[in-house]
């Protein structure tokens, strides 16, 4: 499976290609930048559970607009 991220406006890369990118022009191991973009996408992926599963959540703004 592959991730794909926004490189510039109009280009797709994938998360490993960023990844080397980024190595590259920080001049940091790609492990190194994988450890710390690690609690984003922890977070991330809790947040979207939470917003795809309690229901308020996703509807409080509809309901406070009148739909």
């Amino acid at each position: 499976m592959t991730c794909l991220v926004h490189a510039h406006p109009g280009r797709l890369v994938s998360v490993r290609e960023r990844l080397n990118i980024d190595s590259g022009v920080s001049g940091t191991s790609i492990e190194d930048i994988s450890l710390r973009a690690l609690p984003l996408a922890i977070t991330s992926v809790i947040a979207l559970f939470i917003i795809a599963y309690i229901a308020q959540i996703t509807l409080f703004l509809p309901r406070l607009l009148g739909y």
